[in-house]
Parts: structure tokens; C-alpha cells; sequence
């Protein structure tokens, strides 16, 4: 069969101008699948990029934040601390105004003991309400008078205990005052005698306890601290007292830190008187010691006497004045 050449050059021609068309079309549709796949991976890089801005972003506010609250709490450190310095020198002060403050003391005069001179007299039966500036115009006609001691009520500080102590200066007037023997005050007659000096006691052995005796009612603990301190640093200062209203007893314990300051204390207080009373100081043992020693009894113990010291009433030959025993 004879080929047509014009039919096989058209058919060709037009395959070549259709594989023409198809090729710009495919390629379209590349271009435009290129910058879809351009785009997501556009969005996707924004996406990212915006993420990680936000991550950074969060990163710097919580820095912000953690460095705020480490600038509060610095502040807050930074305050507590003034504040407790400024507690720390308000409190000091205090105490320096308080070490400052002048401490309550025992009225000490410090007189040697009577009849130490050898000029002392001895008055008794005084009356009651007798001062000591009426006593002494009555016996300093007699000399010139060194020191009196008049003996003061416990109670009533006003009134005193009926006896006195007067040092002279010389023999002639302790000579003069003796003769005023029976003389009186105020409608009582006195008693005037020749005083012995007073015999020294031994003291304990040395210890940083002190007992004190002899003091005023009125005493407090404050004021025997205070006196005492003077000597050495006191640990405690204890004031005996009894009943339910704590009354003094005249009675204390003052403790040192060490033995120095309570021989000290000792030497220095060994003639002071408070309110005409003169003290009495001496070495205590230790904390729950018992120093009392038992001590005989004053009077001599005869047949009307039992071995515990006590009277005897049944066998006691006493009689009234109708010559029958007493009834006891």
C-alpha cells in the first residue's frame, strides 16, 4: 500500500506541536508546585523563627522575673539586716545607758569599832525616842566626842533600841562621861559604862561566798549588789527572807567569781555600819553547805535542868511567896 507522505508529515507535525504545548504547561505547574513547597517551607521557617522569638521572648522575662525577685529578696536581706543592726545598737545603748545609770547602794560609814580607842562608853536604858543629837548634847559637855553610834529599831527606823556607843577622844572625857552614871533622858535614867573592845572572831577558810549579817529590814537586794559590786563582779545576791509577805531576815549571800574579790569586800567593809548597825561579813561554804554550829547554851545547866536544855518544872524547887511551889 503506497504511503502518503503529506499525511505522515502533518500527523507529525502536529505531535511536535502538541508535545510544544504540553511542555510549557508542565512546566507551569512546576513553577507553581515549587513555590507552594516554597511557601510551607517559608511558613515553616516564620513558624519557627516565630517560636523560637517567643521562646527567647519567655526566656527574657523569666530572667526579668527571676532577677526581680533576687533584687526583692536582696532588698528584703538587705533590710532585715538594718533592722536587726539597728535592734543590735538600740540595745546597746540601753545597756551603756543602763551600766551608766548610777547602781542603788547600802548608806555605809565605816568607823572603827568601839572601844577600840579605849575611850568608848557604853550606854543603856536609853529611852526609846531619844535621838542621836539629844545624846550627844548631853555627854559632849563631857569632851569632844570622835563617833556615836546609836542602835535603830528594825522596824520603826525613827525609834532606837534603848543602847548607844560613844567614842571620846581623849581619857579626860571618857572619864567625865562615867559620871553622868544614872543621869536622865528625857524621864529615864541611863546606864553608863566603860566599853571593852569588841574580840575579833576568826574568819572561815576563804571561799568566793560571803555571808552578811546584822543588815537593815529595809534593805534590798539591789542595794546590797550595788555595794558589793564595788569590791568584784557578783554572780548572785540572795536575801533571806520568811512568811508569805517575804520579809528580810537581815540576812544575805553575796558570790563573787573569784576568792580576790570577796577578801576584797571583806577588808574594806570589815567596820562599816548601815543605820547604826554594824554588819557582820564572814566566809561561806559552798552552795549546800550547812555552816551553823551548834552552840552551848548561855545558862549552866543544874539539877532543875534536863539534858535537852529545857526547865525542869515538876522538880524545880522554885516557890512563890507563900512558900508553896509555883503552879506552872
Amino acid at each position: 500500500m503506497p504511503v502518503n507522505k503529506r499525511k505522515v508529515a502533518a500527523r507529525k507535525g502536529a505531535n511536535s506541536l502538541k508535545a510544544k504545548e504540553e511542555k510549557p504547561v508542565k512546566a507551569k505547574e512546576q513553577e507553581v508546585a515549587v513555590p507552594a513547597e516554597d511557601a510551607e517551607e517559608s511558613e515553616d521557617s516564620e513558624a519557627s523563627e516565630e517560636s523560637a522569638d517567643e521562646e527567647s521572648g519567655s526566656e527574657e522575662v523569666e530572667a526579668k522575673d527571676e532577677s526581680a525577685d533576687e533584687s526583692e529578696k536582696e532588698e528584703q536581706d538587705e533590710s532585715s539586716e538594718s533592722e536587726s543592726s539597728e535592734r543590735g545598737e538600740k540595745r546597746k545603748a540601753e545597756d551603756e545607758l543602763e551600766e551608766a545609770k548610777p547602781k542603788k547602794t547600802l548608806k555605809i560609814d565605816v568607823t572603827a569599832p568601839h572601844g577600840s580607842s579605849g575611850f568608848t562608853i557604853f550606854i543603856g536604858s536609853i529611852d526609846f525616842t531619844a535621838t542621836e543629837a539629844e545624846i550627844s548634847e548631853v555627854f559632849g559637855k563631857c569632851g569632844k566626842i570622835a563617833a556615836i553610834r546609836l542602835s535603830k529599831a528594825a522596824v520603826d527606823p525613827t525609834r532606837n533600841k534603848g543602847t548607844c556607843y560613844i567614842d571620846f577622844e581623849d581619857k579626860a572625857g571618857h572619864d567625865a562621861a562615867l559620871k553622868l552614871n544614872g543621869t536622865e533622858l528625857k524621864g529615864r535614867p541611863m546606864r553608863v559604862d566603860h566599853a571593852e573592845p569588841l574580840k575579833k572572831e576568826p574568819l572561815s577558810t576563804p571561799s568566793n561566798i560571803l555571808f552578811v549579817a546584822n543588815l537593815p529590814f529595809q534593805s534590798t537586794e539591789e542595794e546590797i549588789e550595788g555595794t558589793f559590786s564595788q569590791y568584784g563582779e557578783v554572780v548572785s545576791c540572795t536575801l533571806l527572807t520568811f512568811g508569805p509577805d517575804r520579809k528580810s531576815k537581815g540576812l544575805a549571800y553575796v558570790e563573787y567569781t573569784d576568792k580576790e574579790s570577796a577578801a576584797k569586800a571583806i577588808k574594806e567593809l570589815e567596820n562599816a555600819h548601815v543605820s547604826s548597825r554594824p554588819l557582820r561579813i564572814d566566809y561561806a561554804g559552798p552552795r549546800g553547805s550547812n555552816k551553823i554550829q551548834k552552840r552551848e547554851p548561855k545558862f549552866s545547866k543544874g539539877k532543875d535542868f534536863k539534858k535537852d536544855g529545857n526547865f525542869n518544872k515538876k522538880n524545880s524547887n522554885f516557890k512563890n511567896a507563900k512558900g508553896a511551889k509555883k503552879a506552872w
